[in-house]
């Protein structure tokens, strides 16, 4: 497994904010209009970047104890050591689906404030930075021009929303694209390239498909392929048909 792929949003729970496992922030959230703050309010990456350079940017910008976003519930220093604020308008919420939305609040992962003020307070962050970051991205949202950050798709507007939804990402071990050599037929190849009779391989235990950063939705699709091939050779093995 030489190459491992990071998730840049893995949700960080109030409850336990040190745990090792992760519940996958998904990419739409970020796709629909969702937007990521360092602890003092402001944005600093182009959430619409590729995975490796959003997750770079969270490490870089997102480390120190003064940008390092936390709930605010405990009040004490725990949790990953580089974490940003994710937080979604009410139209950007719409466009996710509140059906996937409120099962995250189900969860604990996502909560909601009833406007700026709010959303400043449970964040703890200066409400006048907060509300100039947030119409800073909507005068480049209307300008019709990439921001700063190099952004140029604003799927939703941020500044006057009556409700936000928000929560802690920090991110995550997600995918591991190296793996055992394998063919079209699933077989397990040895190092000189043939197979191993009745050693069938498919999904991440395998290699060589995605290269060093694959892509979303590859995964399923590659298991759903592989798979297939290699539950149909195990039926015809046991059936001593191969």
């Amino acid at each position: 497994m030489d190459q491992v792929q990071v998730h840049p949003t893995g949700f960080v729970k109030a409850d336990d904010p040190d745990g090792l496992t992760k519940f996958l922030a998904a990419e739409a959230l970020r796709g629909e209009g969702g937007i990521l703050l360092d602890a003092s309010g402001k944005r600093f990456v182009n959430e619409l970047d590729t995975r490796d350079r959003v997750a770079d940017a969270v490490f870089h910008h997102c480390a120190a104890r003064n940008t390092r976003a936390q709930h605010g519930s405990t009040g004490r220093e725990e949790g990953p050591r580089a974490a940003a604020f994710l937080v979604l308008s009410q139209t950007a919420a719409d466009r996710f689906g509140h059906g996937a939305l409120g099962f995250y609040e189900r969860m604990g992962l996502i909560s909601r404030a009833a406007g700026l003020t709010e959303l400043a307070t449970a964040l703890r962050v200066d409400k006048s930075v907060l509300r100039q970051t947030l119409e800073t991205y909507d005068r480049a949202r209307d300008s019709g021009e990439p921001d700063e950050l190099g952004k140029s798709v604003f799927p939703a507007a941020m500044a006057a929303a009556d409700v936000y939804f928000w929560g802690v990402i920090t991110p995550v071990l997600h995918y591991c694209m190296g793996g055992l050599r394998f063919d079209s037929a699933t077989h397990v190849l040895r190092s000189s390239g043939t197979a191993i009779r009745g050693l069938l391989a498919a999904g991440e235990v395998t290699g060589g498909l995605h290269g060093a950063n694959r892509l979303g939705g590859n995964s399923l699709l590659e298991c759903v392929v592989f798979g297939r091939e290699a539950g149909r050779r195990a039926a015809e093995l046991a059936a001593g048909a191969l």
